[in-house]
This record gives C-alpha cells, sequence and structure tokens, in this order.
C-alpha cells in the first residue's frame, strides 16, 4: 500500500491510497477527542466530493 499526497486540518487528514494498479481510494481520517472516538473512512476515487465534504466537516 502506498499513499500520495496529505492534507491535514488540526483534526482530520485526507489522502490518496494506492492500494493496487486498480484499487484506489480517498482516505478520510478524524483524531479521536474526549467527545467522539476517532474514524477512518474510505472512499472511491469517483466520490471525491463525498470525502472532501466529510473532510471538511472534522476539520472545523
Amino acid at each position: 500500500m502506498r499513499g500520495s499526497g496529505c492534507v491535514m486540518a488540526e483534526k482530520a487528514s485526507i489522502f490518496l491510497e494506492i492500494a493496487s494498479i486498480n484499487e484506489k481510494y480517498i482516505v478520510v481520517s478524524k483524531v479521536p477527542d474526549p467527545k467522539e472516538a476517532g474514524l477512518t473512512l474510505k472512499f472511491p476515487t469517483s466520490d471525491f466530493k463525498g470525502a472532501w465534504e466529510l473532510f471538511l466537516k472534522h476539520s472545523e
């Protein structure tokens, strides 16, 4: 597994995961805090909008 590029905010990150030649995902991770548990979700690259919106929600 390789990653390419990364954007980090105070509470979240988003990056591209290249699992194989044919498998690529956008991964959104949220840092755990006292109120909520951590979260990591994988999106197909075709759903960039959904991944970006979740990243923005968690980086607020």
